[in-house]
């Protein structure tokens, strides 16, 4: 997946990349320990940064994760967090708009 993003953010995708795996990390942990209070917050802040970069489909997935997380859907907030890891393993950014 392509994601295009401003110029001036480029020299800012290393620390992007490695605040969305941290957070994707802790939302693990926190999924393992069944604290889904600590997941929504971690699921919201992340996507803040995911949409400051355009990241919109990421940004979209952690919005479901959220969801899921007001339903108690556990198959569910599994499931996202899967696909989350797929778009972070997949995503190239470039300068574009």
């Amino acid at each position: 997946m392509k994601v295009a993003i401003k110029e001036d953010l480029i020299d800012l995708i290393p620390v992007l990349m490695e605040s969305l795996k941290k957070d994707l990390d802790q939302i693990r942990i926190s999924i393992e320990a069944g604290d889904l209070e600590e997941v929504s917050e971690r699921a919201h802040s992340s996507r803040g940064a995911a949409l400051t970069f355009g990241f919109n489909d990421y940004a979209e997935e952690l919005k479901d994760m959220r969801i899921a997380v007001v339903s108690n859907d556990w198959p569910a907030i599994n499931e996202s967090y899967e696909r989350l890891n797929l778009l972070l393993d997949k995503v190239e950014f470039h300068a574009g708009r």
